[in-house]
């Protein structure tokens, strides 16, 4: 019999399992954390880089109203995140309208669906967390590697994701707090399970996302925060 993780996308076991699409999500796991949290001014989202960069490696913009962190392959990230941005640019070229988050994240979603029942193709190894706002407030959505969407109040994916998510449900109340009271506790919830050094600071992307503003945290800010709430010592 085959090994598991031979077996093509589209077909089922026994069990009625689609085995790639499982060890897709399973890798999920081992890739860089990404963070992200609702607010009553924005979303916050947090990236975490495996090395120093001096580039955007977690998050990207969508559209106007969307922006994205990614947990997993990056070959197939890239490919997710030109897709969004081509059905984003068809919507505002063919309605002068800016296409919003949830449909965004369906089409995303329907895309890495279809990969997974296609003879010849594999599931695209990444998880994408999603910050956005409709006419009801602010949003944050993540995508699978398996086409599930998912609405959230604060999520962790990635390395790490269990402890981090283990230890937001004990920080989380049932009141939304600020993006910048959102930063501070992402970070201390991260510091829970992971010990951090000010070199921290060197591979943490953080986007503060708003209708007003996007704006993304620089290194300066990162290290005054790590020092404020005695995250790390000099």
């Amino acid at each position: 019999m085959a090994d598991e993780s031979t077996l093509k996308s589209n077909v089922f076991t026994d069990e009625g399992r689609l085995v790639q699409t499982e060890f897709a999500i399973k890798n999920i796991a081992k890739a860089g954390t990404i963070m992200g949290m609702q607010c009553t001014d924005g979303v916050v989202l947090i990236g975490l880089n495996s090395g120093n960069t001096v580039q955007n490696e977690k998050i990207y913009k969508l559209n106007d109203n969307t922006f994205c962190a990614i947990a997993g392959l990056f070959g197939d990230a890239n490919r997710l995140i030109k897709y969004a941005r081509k059905v984003s640019c068809e919507q505002k070229r063919r309605y002068n309208e800016t296409l919003k988050t949830s449909v965004v994240c369906k089409f995303v979603a329907w895309k890495k669906q279809y990969y997974t029942q296609n003879v010849g193709t594999r599931p695209f190894g990444v998880s994408i967390l999603y910050a956005g706002s409709d006419e009801t407030g602010y949003k944050l959505y993540a995508t699978d590697p398996s086409g599930t969407i998912n609405l959230w109040r604060a999520v962790s994916i990635g390395q790490d994701s269990d402890g981090i998510n283990s230890n937001l449900n004990n920080f989380i109340s049932d009141e939304l707090v600020s993006m910048d009271e959102a930063i501070t506790l992402l970070l201390k919830v991260y510091s829970k399970v992971k010990e951090p050094t000010i070199e921290l600071a060197d591979k943490l992307e953080i986007l503060k996302f708003s209708n007003e503003k996007k704006e993304y945290l620089t290194k300066d800010m990162v290290v005054q925060i790590l020092q404020d709430n005695e995250l790390v010592t000099v």
